[in-house]
């Protein structure tokens, strides 16, 4: 097995109407009580040249509509769009990311807000041209720290979002789906929260189903990187539905040593028809660990 290293109707009309009538006033209904718009973006407009031009802490409004695009954040600022339905950004650049949120001098801290983030093109072998970078829907390294809640991250080439070094994410109320890869993939001593949130169907490319690597739903790749879960489901992935860079998950060396922490009431239904590729079959689901009991199908947690 091959570890990557470093990254490894009605109601409808009403509701879009009420989303762009909100975005025009500088709001949108979930996101009443958080600050306004700082500047609007519209269609045909560069979300990267109102980024370069923000000022710090900068709240960046993007109106219903669809950027070809691909951005990166190296200062806090709140990006929010006008609903996952309403708001997407497709990537175009090759082996790059949609969204790169990177620190470089100063601690930053960013918000992802109402965004359907898609299209990053690459990564069907399981390597890009640059292994730092690659076809991820979101990549967010350094010591940067994110937000991102009401958005959905699918259809990318590689991993829908991939942390690593020290960097930190809560995800809330959103959806990762439908990569080609992991769905979330973390590293070093990455920290991440997932909270009311769906990890479903990733590991798209060809080589998830056959014998060059394991394409997961959350990888714990290597190092101290921790992952809590609450009310999360994690469904249909090409393989582990949670998974720990270990020889006894199957791996080739045994990089990771931190800690994947499951948070409130524990459903095994939660973590289920994973292994979608079949090669797990036979393996359980081995750890101290609510999956690992006989009656669950194999290839849904394994960690240490």
């Amino acid at each position: 097995m091959t570890l990557r290293v470093w990254r490894y109707g009605l109601a409808a009309s009403v509701a879009v109407a009420l989303a762009l009538l909100s975005v025009a006033s500088g709001s949108v209904p979930w996101a009443q009580g958080q600050p306004d718009c700082t500047v609007t973006v519209k269609p045909g407009e560069s979300i990267q040249k109102a980024i370069d031009g923000a000022k710090e802490g900068a709240v960046i409004c993007l109106s219903a509509g669809t950027w070809q695009e691909n951005i990166k954040i190296t200062k806090s600022l709140t990006l929010r769009g006008a609903g996952q339905e309403q708001t997407v950004i497709d990537g175009v650049r090759r082996d790059y990311p949609v969204v790169w949120i990177w620190q470089t001098t100063q601690a930053i801290s960013v918000k992802v807000e109402g965004l359907r983030i898609i299209g990053a093109e690459g990564g069907e072998t399981g390597w890009c041209a640059d292994l730092l970078i690659c076809a991820h829907g979101v990549l967010i390294h350094g010591s940067a720290q994110a937000t991102i809640s009401s958005s959905t991250i699918s259809g990318n080439g590689s991993d829908g979002i991939e942390l690593w070094g020290s960097a930190q994410a809560t995800i809330s109320s959103s959806t990762i789906s439908g990569n080609g890869d992991d769905g979330i993939w973390l590293g070093d001593l990455a920290k991440i929260t997932i909270q009311e949130s769906t990890v479903q169907g990733n590991g798209t490319n060809p080589g998830c189903k056959g014998s060059g690597w394991e394409c997961n739903g959350l990888v714990m790749a290597y190092g101290k990187a921790v992952a809590q879960l609450r009310d999360v489901q994690i469904q249909g992935n090409a393989g582990w539905g949670v998974a720990a860079v270990r020889k006894q998950c199957w791996y080739d060396w045994d990089y990771f040593t931190g800690e994947v922490i499951f948070q409130g009431e524990i459903k095994l239904e939660s973590i289920r028809e994973n292994n979608q590729s079949g090669k797990l079959k036979g393996k359980g689901n081995l750890g101290d660990h609510p999956w690992n009991r006989p009656e669950v199908p194999d290839g849904q947690v394994c960690l240490p």
